[in-house]
């Protein structure tokens, strides 16, 4: 894996903890696919494109096609919580 120089005009890069303590029924498939892409986002930038080498190179796992279109699917089904102190 290489480090690529990050131009801070065009990227958003925010993570608090209560990402990865939120309360969620997400498989290590889909949570890998949920990282990879809050780690490309980009201001104003509504689409993207993730490849499995990627994902594979970072985490170390090997996800076939079916399950990457599977977990991908169940995402948009599947509430992500997070308490905050805050009521709405």
């Amino acid at each position: 894996m290489q480090l690529i120089d990050v131009n801070k005009e065009d990227k958003l890069i925010f993570q608090h903890n209560v990402i990865t303590s939120g309360r969620y029924d997400y498989s290590a498939c889909m949570l890998d696919i949920l990282f990879m892409v809050l780690s490309c986002l980009e201001k104003n930038k509504l689409e993207y494109t993730i490849h499995t080498h990627d994902i594979e190179v970072i985490t170390g796992r090997k996800w076939n096609y079916k399950q990457l279109r599977e977990a991908t699917e169940s995402i948009g089904s599947r509430m992500f919580e997070i308490d905050t102190p805050r009521k709405l």
